[in-house]
């Protein structure tokens, strides 16, 4: 299971192995932005995915995420960081993410936030 969690902090990812073959066969998918990062005994525990936009020269972070037990020692952040300088290589110069950082999920706001990212808008939902 990859460690992407939608909704609650402690979901799992529905992305399964098979499923990943099918993105990474997408047009638009780069390997050079997959990032991702392993434990010493070889597992994945943080890993980071972004999608360039060449016509304008941004990227869109999209999925990042830790396992839980590794939570809170700065590896999305860290994989964030070599997927914006493998972007910026390939002539992105301008990131995108759209982090929920609310008060029930405020990391992955302060991980944008201390990789220079500022707030700029939020998603409002409306219930009819």
């Amino acid at each position: 299971m990859l460690p992407f969690a939608h909704g609650t902090v402690e979901a799992t990812s529905s992305l399964s192995v098979e499923s990943y073959a099918e993105v990474a066969r997408c047009e638009s998918y780069r390997a050079e932005l997959d990032v991702v990062v392993e434990s010493p005994d070889g597992t994945l525990v943080a890993c980071a995915n972004g999608w360039l936009d060449e016509r304008n020269a941004s990227v869109e972070l999209e999925p990042v995420g830790t396992v839980a037990e590794a939570r809170g020692l700065g590896l999305a952040g860290a994989a964030c960081a070599a997927l914006l300088r493998a972007a910026r290589a390939l002539g992105a110069r301008h990131g995108i993410v759209y982090a929920r950082g609310d008060a029930a999920y405020p990391r992955p706001l302060r991980t944008y936030l201390k990789l220079g990212f500022a707030a700029y808008a939020r998603t409002r939902t409306l219930v009819g």
